[in-house]
Formats: C-alpha cells, sequence, structure tokens
C-alpha cells in the first residue's frame, strides 16, 4: 500500500514543478589546497555570471560571449577573493590558470606565502553583488585536512585553519 501511494505521489512530481516556477541556483565552487607555503585557489564559476560581474565592474559592456578581459578579470577576482593571515595581513594572489569548460571558468590562482601563515581567514564574495542568494562553496585542504565552508553575502568570510 505504501508503495503505491508512493508512486502515485512521484507521478505527481513532473507536473507540480512544471507549474511552479524553478528558481535558479547562484553558486560558485572554491578550493583552497595548501602544499608547504603555497595556498592554491580554484574556483569554478558560471561563465555568464563572471562576464556581467566582471564587465560592471570594469564599466564595460557585457560580452555577449561570456568572455573576460585577464586584467579585468584579476582585478574582480582580489577584489572579491582574500586570503587574510594571523596577523590581519592579505596574502597576495596571482593567477596561474583561467580556463573556459563550457559554461564555466575554471580559474587558479595562487598565494606563494599564505602556507606558511598559522591562521588563515578567507573571504569569497564572488557574485554577492549581483545575486542576493549567492552561496559560495569553499572546500579547504591543508594539513592533512579538509572541510568545507559556506559562504554568503551576509557570511563571507570564514577560518580557513586556526591553531
Amino acid at each position: 500500500m505504501a508503495l503505491i501511494a508512493a508512486l502515485r505521489l512521484f507521478a505527481l512530481v513532473p507536473a507540480a514543478a512544471s507549474a511552479l516556477r524553478m528558481h535558479e541556483i547562484h553558486s560558485t565552487m572554491t578550493e583552497l589546497v595548501q602544499r608547504g607555503n603555497v595556498v592554491e585557489v580554484r574556483i569554478r564559476i558560471f561563465a555568464d555570471d563572471l562576464s556581467a560581474a566582471v564587465a560592471l565592474r570594469a564599466g564595460t559592456p557585457i560580452p555577449r560571449d561570456s568572455s573576460v578581459a585577464l586584467p579585468a578579470l584579476d582585478d574582480y577576482v582580489r577584489s572579491a577573493v582574500a586570503l587574510v593571515d594571523e596577523t590581519g595581513a592579505h596574502r597576495p594572489l596571482e593567477r596561474c590558470g583561467a580556463t573556459r569548460e563550457g559554461e564555466a571558468y575554471l580559474l587558479c590562482y595562487r598565494s606563494s606565502t599564505a602556507g606558511r601563515a598559522r591562521a588563515l581567514t578567507v573571504r569569497q564574495e564572488l557574485l554577492t553583488e549581483r545575486h542576493g542568494d549567492q552561496v559560495n562553496v569553499v572546500r579547504v585542504a591543508a594539513f592533512g585536512r579538509t572541510r568545507t565552508l559556506v559562504l554568503t553575502r551576509l557570511a563571507p568570510t570564514a577560518a580557513a585553519w586556526q591553531p
């Protein structure tokens, strides 16, 4: 009986979903990987959102092909992503890659000194200026441990690691 009821309910799901307005998901995925003194920041972000955000910050028209100019990309990423050590110093980020794969960009930035920090805080505010419901998932792999952080417009920073 329960199985039949469940199957009937399951059959209604497509009809209900089409009747409701589906909501877009606004998210990025970031990995912080610590190797010795170096921290690599790898970001997966939708191309159309990134292209619009970069263009708006640069004051240029939004490209129809979702392309980005690299100097403007670096400016945008550095304005929204930061690694801050226990002294409050912002560790510099240098681009180590930017490739487009279909509808997403895969970005790589590296800090050659952040891995030395005893404590490191990450700020990840990409696209929060465009989407109030933006969620930036940050996976931290450091000192043999991993953890996942969920950062938003209201809570854009968290400890990546601490003593």
